[in-house]
């Protein structure tokens, strides 16, 4: 009985880990977004490609604190001053959910082609949005090639935690098949797994001072099982 009252207010920490779980999903969108944004501010100051380059190379952070600008009027105007372009930008095409998403399968399956084919159709979408010079350039370059690969292996990455998350799994490796991730991505990702484990050594510990005794590796797989269908009755819930 006493068991079953610890494991019943452990639960809340189950429901707070889930949280947690996919807020990291959150954590990725809003690192690469904020990347973005760099991209795109840089992209109207004519320097797209060097900051890219840090970012990739993880000389960079991505800060959330940086904030897109609405076109103005002078900055979609061609240099005769009587074409107006579109105040779409490369970032409005690229964010969009179906690209994000065949990117990402592009990636995962290793199918280049079909990512030059994405970023082929993203060119004539935006030629015929008429969206200005400039972003046109950007979706044309191997930079924007780069990034949604860039912005794909994270998502990847992203996936990959949850699955260990849910398996009871640790990260190792991971981080070298992903150096993408490297940064503040990896880091809550690691604190999301130590968390867990710590968790699961709470449960053991109930489970051995039940009687009194050291915790054994039969209490931590005991309290594995525990987690799991803890985990699965609070996402029935």
């Amino acid at each position: 009985m006493h068991l079953v009252l610890n494991l019943s207010m452990t639960k809340q920490h189950f429901i707070k880990h889930l949280r947690v779980l996919f807020t990291l999903l959150g954590v990725l969108t809003l690192l690469s977004y904020s990347i973005w944004i760099i991209y795109g501010q840089l992209i109207e100051q004519q320097h797209p490609s060097s900051v890219l380059s840090q970012n990739l190379n993880g000389k960079s952070k991505a800060d959330a604190s940086f904030s897109v600008s609405e076109p103005t009027e002078a900055s979609n105007k061609s240099e005769s001053s009587d074409t107006f372009y579109s105040q779409l930008t490369a970032l409005d095409l690229m964010n969009v959910q179906e690209v994000i998403n065949r990117a990402l399968s592009a990636v995962m399956f290793n199918e280049s082609n079909k990512l030059i084919l994405l970023q082929a159709q993203l060119l004539d979408t935006a030629k015929q949005l008429n969206l200005p010079p400039s972003q046109i350039d950007f979706i044309n370059s191997p930079q924007a090639l780069n990034f949604m690969r860039f912005r794909a292996k994270r998502a990847w990455f992203s996936q990959e935690v949850e699955k260990r998350y849910l398996n009871i799994q640790s990260l190792d490796g991971l981080l070298k098949q992903f150096p993408e991730a490297q940064g503040d991505l990896y880091q809550t990702a690691t604190e999301l797994i130590i968390q867990r484990d710590a968790i699961i050594f709470n449960i053991a510990k109930q489970l051995a001072g039940e009687q009194q005794r050291k915790v054994t590796e039969d209490d931590i797989n005991a309290a594995k099982l525990a987690w799991l269908d803890s985990l699965a009755q609070t996402t029935k819930n």
